[in-house]
Parts: structure tokens; sequence; C-alpha cells
């Protein structure tokens, strides 16, 4: 019993932060600007555990961070956002998007003239697509496209038509799955050498924006082979047809983040690359560190914030 009190486990504390690149594989840590740029103390109306999963877009001039807020009261995750002129400082908003399943990887993008969002929402058993009835705010779910457990979707444009890369989860195994459609919301079709890959916890999870720049199609992969959130491979997609699938590996990116003390030290498993000019891109990625809780004082801290918690009437 006694040892029961005292008992501890790692937990994970995700933050957010900006890098400058020079290409999709090539990014730098060496920054005069503060990092990382965003944590869970800058969330103000949940009860924010982490924060991790960034997507940004421009829109009108401004960047706009969409991530994932683990909300300790409900021991779930809901949608923030936060905004910046420049793209490296930035400010928290507020909770945009919660649904009574999970969410998290707010993949957001703009097709035909329209910005969308496709969240992880792999407990709903849908692949769904959200639009803002008021951008960046009120998002509604429009229309469910793929039907399975799927984790951290990917999307990109590719040969006139769009692709879907995606971590399906399925009888307890896990696959990295791809479907393509000539259109976002209907006609989507399984890929014939899909499932890619199978049972590789080191290359089969989507981890961030899949680029496509100067013909060139880069993806990246979470490599959870020693625990989640380890670090972050990519991989050059060399053939990409309805019927043909290859690619090579590039390597680690961001090899050199996990300095001690840091608050990235123990990891890494989201990256979101945006082109600026030639040869000069930003990325904002996500990191971890871990500190280790009381078994006993986390429960319940838990049942105090599900009681009492922020979450109440927030939306």
């Amino acid at each position: 019993m006694i040892k029961k009190l005292f008992s501890k486990y790692r937990l994970a504390i995700w933050g957010i932060s900006i890098y400058d690149a020079k290409g999709p594989f090539h990014i730098t840590n060496k920054r005069d600007k503060k990092n990382p740029v965003l944590t869970y103390k800058d969330v103000t109306d949940c009860d924010a555990q982490f924060i991790a999963d960034p997507f940004m877009i421009k829109y009108e001039d401004l960047w706009y961070m969409f991530f994932e807020i683990y909300d300790e009261a409900r021991q779930t995750g809901v949608i923030g956002m936060a905004t910046s002129a420049d793209g490296y400082d930035w400010k928290y908003d507020k909770v945009v998007l919660e649904e009574d399943f999970h969410l998290s990887y707010p993949y957001v993008f703009e097709y035909n003239g329209k910005i969308y969002m496709m969240p992880e929402t792999g407990q709903s058993n849908y692949i769904k697509i959200y639009e803002a009835e008021n951008f960046p705010y009120g998002w509604k779910c429009i229309k469910n496209i793929i039907e399975g457990e799927f984790l951290d979707s990917s999307l990109f444009s590719y040969d006139d038509k769009l692709w879907i890369l995606t971590n399906k989860l399925s009888e307890n195994k896990r696959s990295l799955s791809l479907f393509y459609s000539h259109n976002l919301m209907d006609g989507w079709i399984e890929h014939p050498q899909s499932p890619l890959i199978e049972n590789d916890q080191r290359s089969m999870r989507p981890a961030g924006r899949v680029v496509v720049d100067d013909n060139k199609i880069i993806r990246y992969s979470q490599d959870g082979i020693d625990y989640y959130g380890k670090l972050i491979r990519a991989y050059e997609i060399t053939k990409l047809t309805t019927t043909e699938y290859e690619e090579k590996e590039l390597g680690i990116i961001g090899e050199n983040s996990n300095i001690e003390d840091s608050w990235n030290k123990d990891g890494m498993h989201t990256i979101d690359m945006h082109k600026l000019k030639d040869k000069e891109w930003i990325a904002v990625v996500d990191g971890h560190y871990f500190k280790d809780v009381n078994v006993v004082y986390q429960k319940l801290k838990y049942a105090f914030l599900g009681k009492f918690g922020k979450h109440k009437g927030r939306l």
C-alpha cells in the first residue's frame, strides 16, 4: 500500500517551437528567438497538461497555428489556436474545436480557395473534413470521407490528384495506408499497394505535413521504436501513381534537438514546413521532456479538475 502511494510514472510535457530551415530536410535550432514559443502555460481557457501537433497556415498576412491541447479536466484532446504577425512571436487565442471524442493533429490546409481542417478523429471511426464558418472560428464537420480508425492523416496534392497518407488501426495492428481521389469530399480509393508499411514503429505513422516542392515529395514519419515521440524521420517518395509507390529514407530530422535539460531533450513527433522563398523555409515543431509524477496525486488532480476545471461552458 505504501509503495503504491509513492509510485511514479514518466509524463511527457510537450511544447511548440519555430525553427528556420534551408529546405524540407534541413532545419536548424540555432535561433536567437525564444524557444519554445508556446507551452501549456500559455493556455488560459482549459486545464492544459501539454500542447503538441502544431500546424500553421497564412491567411490575409497573419499566421494561424492550430494544435492539440490535452485537457486534463476531460482527459482528452481539443484543438487550440494561436496567431502571429511574423511567424516567430505567437499569442495564444483560445480553444476553437472540441468534440465528444479525442482530437489532435489539426491538419489545416487550403483547397479550391477555401480553408479546411482534417484533424485526427480516429475515435469517431472516420476521417473527417471540417470547415470554419467564420475563419478561424466556428469549425464544423462537413463530411466523413473515409471510414475506419485512422491516426495522423496527412493530405497533399500531386499529379492533379489528392492523396492521404494515414496510420490505420485494425485488429491490434498498425500500418501506413494510402488513399487517392480527384475530389476532396468523395471518391476516395485505397491504393493497390496499401498498406505500404506494416508493424514498423520507425516509419508507418505520419509526423506532419507532406511537402511537395520542385516535383519532390517529402513525407515525415514518427520513430517510436524506443518510446513514443522519440524522433522524426524523413522519406522522399520517388514514385507515386495510382498503381505504384516507391520511397527512400533521407534520415532524421532535428537530430541534435536532444540537448540535455532543454525543453525538447526527450524528442519530437510533428513538423510542419512552409516555404517562404527560395531556400528559405519556416518550420513549426513540437518537442517534449519527461518528468516524474506521483500516480496517486495525478489521479486526484484529474478528479478535481473533472469537477471544478475550466472546461465547463468553454464554447
